[in-house]
C-alpha cells in the first residue's frame, strides 16, 4: 500500500504532474492557489489582506479573487525555509513508494489511498487536479478535494448515471 500523500508537494512533484509546463498567465481559483503553495485557503487570505505575495487579481470589490500562475510560483520559492534543502529532501524522502502521477495512482492505488481532485463541468465530474490545471478552463471548474479511489469511482459511477450524461458525453 502506497504511503499517505503529503498535504503539500515539492518542486520534483509539481513538476511530474505538468505544472511546470503549463503557461505561466494560467489563472487559478484561491484554493488551487493555496494547494499548490501547500498553504491553507485561509492563510493564502490572510496574506492576501496583509499585502504578501503572490498578488491577486479582483475585477471588483465583490468579484472573484484569481491568481496567476507564475506569481504563485515565485511566492512559494519565496516561502520557502532557510533550510529549504533539508525540507525537500524530507519531503521526496516521504512521497518515496508514492505515485507521483496520476496515472500511476490508478495503475496501485488501494480503495482508500488518496489523490487530489476537482470537479468539472455542470455534471461536477471528479478530475485529476493537475491535469484539470492543464485542460479545464477555470469557469469550469469547481473546488478541490482529496478523494480516496473508491470515492472518486463512486462519484464517477453517479456522473455517468445521471440523465445528462450518456455514454461518457453530455446529451445536447
Amino acid at each position: 500500500m502506497p504511503k499517505p500523500l503529503p498535504r503539500s508537494f515539492s518542486d520534483n512533484f509539481l513538476r511530474s504532474n505538468g505544472i511546470y509546463d503549463l503557461d505561466p498567465e494560467t489563472q487559478l481559483q484561491p484554493i488551487e492557489a493555496a494547494v499548490l503553495m501547500g498553504r491553507s485557503l485561509d492563510a493564502l487570505e490572510r496574506a492576501r489582506k496583509a499585502g504578501d505575495p503572490p498578488p491577486f487579481h479582483q475585477a471588483k470589490p465583490r468579484a472573484a479573487v484569481r491568481y496567476v500562475l507564475r506569481d504563485v510560483l515565485a511566492a512559494r520559492r519565496l516561502h520557502r525555509h532557510a533550510s529549504s534543502a533539508e525540507v525537500g529532501v524530507a519531503h521526496d524522502a516521504a512521497v518515496r513508494g508514492y505515485p507521483q502521477t496520476f496515472s500511476a495512482f490508478m495503475a496501485m492505488a488501494h480503495h482508500n489511498d488518496e489523490w487530489l481532485f476537482t470537479q468539472v463541468g455542470k455534471e461536477r465530474r471528479p478530475v485529476d487536479f493537475f491535469t484539470a490545471l492543464q485542460d479545464v478552463p477555470l469557469s469550469q471548474r469547481h473546488g478541490v478535494a482529496w478523494m480516496t479511489l473508491d470515492a472518486y469511482t463512486d462519484l464517477l459511477g453517479k456522473v455517468a448515471d445521471r440523465p445528462e450524461v450518456q455514454d461518457g458525453e453530455r446529451k445536447s
